[in-house]
């Protein structure tokens, strides 16, 4: 059962980090990729290329994820294992929201009231999300590889 303790951990450590490592495969091929996210309603959102082999592997099918904190003693390490799915986002008013949030806080600069157009411009990008269904805290600090089940 999932625990109701760590959530307020886990999100202040979502917080913190910028960077989620998302695994997918495709006939046996293994692949990851580190993508920066903004997460907001129990989802993580990042902007990537459609062209991008995490993309063309993982969009609509089962994937994995990480999140982390970088820590110089083993005994500190921290962070987030997940199983989901990759879905892109629509163009609608949540999109340019998150798009919006997403820009501010990487301090993105863009004129202009069309967020996704300016990423689909000039980084070649399109906006997704990571849906996770499995949600694994693991953390050190309670002892080597322990980790817990939790509903974010």
């Amino acid at each position: 059962m999932p625990s109701k303790r760590e959530p307020d951990r886990c999100l202040e450590l979502i917080s913190q980090a910028r960077v989620m490592t998302l695994a997918t495969s495709a006939d046996n091929h293994p692949w990851t990729a580190p993508v920066y996210y903004f997460y907001r309603d129990s989802a993580f959102y990042f902007f990537s290329s459609p062209d991008a082999r995490h993309i063309c592997d993982g969009k609509d099918r089962q994937c994995a994820a990480s999140i982390f904190r970088t820590h110089d003693v083993i005994e500190h390490l921290e962070g987030l294992q997940m199983s989901g799915l990759v879905l892109e986002q629509g163009t609608g008013t949540q999109a340019l929201a998150v798009a919006g949030a997403y820009a501010r806080q990487f301090n993105i600069s863009f004129a202009g009231s069309d967020i996704l157009g300016f990423f689909k411009k000039a980084f070649h990008a399109r906006l997704y999300k990571f849906v996770p269904d499995l949600v694994y805290h693991m953390d050190n600090r309670r002892g080597f590889g322990f980790r817990e089940l939790i509903d974010l």
